[in-house]
């Protein structure tokens, strides 16, 4: 399981994107935990965060071993 600390790190660090890092934290509990991209794109789908579909992909799904 990947926590919801993971995700945002992620995409602040890894994807280079700290404004949706900040948009993450504030929709999502920071206890969150997700087992699939398909379970974050659930809770916070990516134009959520001003993301584009591939981007947040991309960017999440090798956390996930999902590797485009």
């Amino acid at each position: 399981m990947i926590g919801a600390r993971d995700i945002e790190a992620a995409l602040r660090h890894i994807g280079g994107q700290p404004e949706a890092a900040d948009a993450f934290s504030a929709w999502v509990d920071d206890d969150a935990v997700f087992t699939s991209l398909e379970d974050v794109e659930a809770v916070c789908p990516p134009e959520r965060i001003g993301l584009p579909a591939g981007a947040f992909a991309a960017i999440l799904g090798p956390l996930f071993g999902e590797f485009e």
